[in-house]
């Protein structure tokens, strides 16, 4: 997935002197903040939590991010991405907690 993410921004986007690099960047920095967040979430509750937590950061994420990524302006790629990482970090790491109270 996220090699299909940099690949295919780069095959339809790409310039005549365009380099690779730009494009795999944003995925490289998906993929490391999609394990830091899935090791802190393995942590939090058991191991087979990881693949899931992993699965929710890259996918879910992706597809999320989709409206910025057809358009393809750095700026919309960038206000739309942060945001979009904290905010599913938030939702995977901290609503066992609210979901806990309220049950008990």
């Amino acid at each position: 997935m996220l090699f299909d993410l940099a690949y295919l921004r780069f095959f339809l986007f790409f310039g005549e002197n365009d380099s690779f690099l730009p494009y795999l960047w944003l995925p490289v920095f998906i993929g490391v903040f999609a394990l830091i967040v899935a090791y802190f979430k393995q942590q939090q509750s058991s191991k087979k939590t990881f693949v899931s937590a992993m699965f929710l950061m890259v996918v879910i994420t992706s597809l999320e991010w989709f409206p910025a990524l057809r358009v393809n302006e750095e700026d919309w790629l960038y206000l739309m991405l942060f945001p979009l990482l904290g905010c599913n970090a938030f939702q995977l790491l901290a609503m066992p907690r609210f979901s806990k109270a309220k049950a008990t």
